[in-house]
């Protein structure tokens, strides 16, 4: 009886670090593909936002989506001082 308990235990403990596992393989994957995004749009003069497509976790998704505005702003602002520079010149 007590061999069948220990057996269950180590059989438990098996099935919840797989399970474990393919979670944190899942979230991690969406993370670093919003941080490649992130990296991407930070290195490019171009207009580049996250790609909100693919992301299947909300909190991510409204990660995404909130960068984009905060980048969208950015970009907003950047364009008004470059415009405004030039004005005084």
């Amino acid at each position: 009886m007590v061999t069948k308990l220990i057996y269950l235990c180590i059989l438990l403990c098996v099935l919840t670090f797989s399970f474990s596992f393919v979670i944190l393989k899942r979230v991690t994957s969406t993370l670093d593909g919003l941080a490649r995004n992130a990296i991407r749009s930070a290195d490019s003069d171009e207009h580049v936002s996250l790609d909100t497509v693919n992301i299947r976790h909300v909190e991510f998704l409204n990660l995404a989506r909130a960068f984009n505005k905060v980048l969208s702003k950015m970009r907003l602002r950047t364009d008004d001082l470059k415009e405004a520079n030039e004005n005084l010149q």
